[in-house]
């Protein structure tokens, strides 16, 4: 598939003769408000564009595990898109909205629906395109292989690679079809290693026989779906490159790969420089040279002297002036496909207003999974479950003097308890003997809800003291324990023999809070199939529901 009509590739090529070396240099440094803050202290925003002519800026959290946070910083670069004389692409980590509206892809993929994957894609373009953004790096395209695999684990579509492929496609054409850049991300393909590529960079430990029938697939589709931008990963592939580097710095990755075998003509854009998966290989000047030669078009977070380091490269012969032009040339198209450059015609940015809204229940209502209910706990009846004890798992210093009922990962879960007039009584802190304790004591609550709300980013699973609730979930004689985990899928990974019910809803996001009440009520059908591999000895979840377990009556 040809990305672009050889029309935008002409205008492009005629624009990049009218630049600089530096400005040229430029189209492949995306800056973020660090790298503002540094330049800003010492001169005017037109010094800026005029000394650092950067092509593109990273809007929002500078860390990822702040995803769901409303993204800031737009209004930072207004003064400066005023300066620039090429027009500034604004990026940011859209996975699941411009303020984490939406659920996350792991719901997307539970409800395995491609018309609501292409919604999600659209609703999530037109309100960031609305909020000024050209580009965003998503949607994950990775394969859950190992649950301990921090980065993605809680944010691919699943382990499935023919379901990844394909809802991946879908929601990168609602993405593009309203004119908002899709990245999919990060190649060669996150979710194998245990590995944390912000400590160190991961290997993807396969054949190429495996790697073709599971990234090869997913890479293949968003490809020939004309996907605009890749990330490169700090994620080595030794089945291809033996030296074991991470994509960001091999040559035979992203151009031989990528490029040639894969046919790739969009942006490569590298995951963040800052990681350790990267800064632990070379020296910084060389390992920069490295990954410019390997392939990268567009680089994340470089500091500011990249200008003068690349320029001086290039001089001296050991980076060819060549491989700037071609990276230039392919930001440039994508600027000519946003309408930055041109007359390119885009749908009008608008606010997706209700439809934003929908969606999201939408895919909230059928990615919410019942993983078990072995002693058939649910639905609860109003009339008779009234009692109920909300224990919120999640990282103590984040709970520190938090009022536990306007904690905004589960806020929309109380308050649609409390439409259903249900008493509720909500702690945090319990020990795993609580609930036989209370029983002893005659405490009866008629059903205690432990909701986990960790972002297990850093770990790839419940850790810390919140594994005490999970632990709990089993020490109890009487009650009717339901897990409602609003964010990581794996608690029933922890303990597949546990006797408590347990229910996945992939994203504390206000819609997946609802719907997570409406399945404890049975007011809306229950999805059992999670998209992810959530057991470790290959026994598939329905066996493990067939085992026997002690009754809780």
């Amino acid at each position: 598939m040809t990305l672009y009509s050889q029309t935008v590739r002409d205008t492009a090529s005629q624009y990049l003769k009218t630049l600089t070396l530096r400005e040229k240099i430029g189209q492949m440094v995306q800056f973020n408000s660090r790298n503002l803050k540094f330049l800003r202290d010492k001169m005017s925003d037109s010094e800026i564009m005029e000394r650092y002519p950067f092509g593109s800026y990273f809007s929002g959290s500078d860390v990822i595990d702040l995803i769901g946070q409303r993204v800031k910083g737009i209004e930072a670069v207004e003064s400066l898109k005023a300066e620039a004389k090429i027009p500034l692409l604004i990026c940011g980590d859209l996975e699941n909205g411009t303020g984490g509206e939406l659920p996350n892809l792991t719901t997307v993929g539970a409800a395995r629906d491609p018309e609501l994957a292409y919604e999600f894609g659209k609703v999530l373009a037109q309100r960031a395109r609305w909020c000024g953004f050209h580009w965003t790096f998503g949607p994950v395209s990775d394969i859950v292989m190992n649950w301990l695999g921090p980065t993605i684990a809680t944010r691919a579509l699943g382990s499935d690679p023919e379901l990844v492929a394909h809802l991946a496609v879908k929601i990168i054409r609602g993405m593009q079809d309203q004119g908002l850049c899709a990245t999919a991300k990060h190649f060669p393909g996150d979710g194998v290693d245990f590995r944390n590529q912000h400590i160190g960079v991961a290997l993807d430990r396969m054949t190429r026989t495996e790697w073709d029938a599971t990234y090869g697939k997913v890479y293949r589709s968003v490809i020939g779906a004309g996907v605009k931008a890749i990330m490169a990963g700090h994620i080595g592939l030794p089945c291809v490159d033996d030296r074991c580097f991470p994509a960001t710095l091999s040559d035979r990755l992203c151009t031989g790969l990528l490029r040639q075998e894969l046919g790739f003509e969009g942006v490569l854009v590298t995951d963040a420089l800052i990681m350790s998966g990267f800064v632990s290989f070379q020296s910084y000047e060389k390992r920069m040279i490295t990954m410019i030669n390997s392939g990268a078009d567009v680089m994340l977070w470089p500091e500011t002297d990249i200008f003068d380091l690349t320029e001086k490269a290039v001089d001296a012969g050991d980076i060819p002036e060549r491989r700037i032009d071609e990276a230039a040339q392919r930001v440039l198209e994508m600027k000519f496909a946003c309408g930055l450059l041109g007359n390119g015609q885009l749908p009008a940015p608008q606010e997706p207003g209700e439809a934003y809204e929908l969606t999201a229940r939408k895919i909230a209502e059928k990615g919410t999974v019942l993983v078990c209910d072995r002693n058939h706990f649910l639905p609860l009846k109003p009339e008779s479950d009234r009692n109920l004890l909300v224990v919120v798992a999640d990282e103590p210093e984040r709970l520190r003097d938090q009022d536990l009922r306007h904690y905004p990962r589960v806020e929309n879960f109380l308050d649609e308890l409390e439409k259903r007039n249900a008493r509720i009584t909500i702690r945090s802190k319990l020990n795993c003997l609580h609930l036989v304790d209370s029983e002893v004591s005659d405490e009866r609550y008629d059903a205690v809800l432990v909701l986990f709300t960790l972002n297990p980013f850093y770990s790839g699973r419940i850790s810390g003291e919140t594994t005490e609730m999970i632990w709990m979930m089993s020490n109890f004689r009487h009650s009717k324990v339901i897990a409602v985990s609003l964010f990581s899928p794996y608690v029933i990974t922890e303990n597949p023999w546990t006797p408590a019910a347990v229910i996945n809803t992939g994203s504390y996001c206000p819609a997946s809070q609802r719907a997570a009440v409406k399945l404890l009520y049975g007011e809306i059908e229950a999805n059992t199939r999670p998209p992810q591999d959530l057991l470790t000895d290959d026994r598939p979840l329905e066996e493990w529901a067939k085992i026997q377990y002690k009754s809780a009556k």
